[in-house]
């Protein structure tokens, strides 16, 4: 029981892990590089609703930053997406692709670990779904079981409750709440100067760039309609990101997988002592 049950706290836990890097902020992802803590510094939650000049492009930076954080606090729903071309990424060192989408009840989306594989998650409530790809479960459960794990659980969701202990964290990190608590421990956004108006993703922005954790770092903040955050990128020290965030307040998708494409975490622990 134990050795089954340590599996798939295994799986779940490089999943949180994996989700907190990409999101960077909350209790369950203080291991995050901080890199991604920065993107939330300017996370905006409000919605385009006009195409007049919004004023933000006068404000200093200090201020663009602020407002952008208050605004964070009152989103209801948001995506974000996310491809990382750097070597650590394709490494598997942290998320070199994902396409989130969060709201007051969960989220939906996938994430990709580079050459560690993909899963991909929902949580609706108190209930959360998670299903690793082939790759994912050999890499995180290497040797013979995690080749048997894959095949087993082909094509499979893993499902369970916050009352399970190996799926609570995973439900904590899936939650747009997770963007909002206190980002704790963050790395400085320093030399930071405002550019000249461009265009970022199709819409008017000015930028932002600096320096964070040695990387260079620029955010896009849209110039009309609402001063929310569109995108950033960051390059250095094996990162190559770029992100987009859009769909503030926005339904997210509400499907969640049925029974037939689920596996019970109690059900599962039962297939893997009989395989044993």
């Amino acid at each position: 029981m134990f050795r089954t049950r340590k599996r798939i706290a295994k799986v779940a836990a490089i999943t949180v892990t994996a989700v907190g890097a990409l999101l960077g902020g909350g209790a369950a992802a203080q291991a995050a590089p901080a890199t991604t803590h920065a993107i939330l510094l300017l996370i905006s939650g409000y919605s385009s609703d006009g195409n007049g000049g919004n004023g933000i492009a006068d404000k200093s930076p200090k201020e663009i930053r602020h407002q952008a954080y208050q605004a964070l606090l009152s989103a209801k729903s948001v995506r974000m997406t996310l491809k990382d071309t750097g070597s650590a990424a394709q490494k598997g060192n942290r998320p070199s692709s994902g396409d989130l989408s969060f709201d007051q009840a969960g989220c939906t989306g996938s994430v990709a670990m580079g050459t560690q594989g993909t899963f991909q998650i929902v949580r609706r409530g108190t209930e959360v779904w998670m299903k690793p790809d082939a790759t994912f479960w050999k890499t995180t459960v290497p040797g013979r079981e995690g080749t048997a794990d894959a095949e087993r659980f082909k094509n499979r969701y893993i499902h369970g409750t916050t009352n399970d202990a190996s799926m609570k964290e995973l439900a904590d990190v899936c939650s747009i709440k997770v963007l909002q608590k206190p980002l704790g421990s963050v790395a400085p956004f320093t030399d930071v100067k405002k550019g000249a108006e461009t265009t970022f993703n199709g819409m008017k922005a000015i930028p932002l760039t600096g320096k964070v954790d040695g990387k260079a770092a620029t955010y896009y903040v849209a110039t009309q309609g609402k001063p929310y955050l569109i995108g950033g990128t960051q390059k250095g020290n094996g990162t190559d990101l770029t992100f987009t965030l859009s769909d503030y307040d926005k339904p997210i998708p509400s499907a969640t997988p049925s029974a037939n494409e689920s596996v019970e975490v109690s059900q599962m622990e039962s297939q893997l002592q009989a395989a044993s």
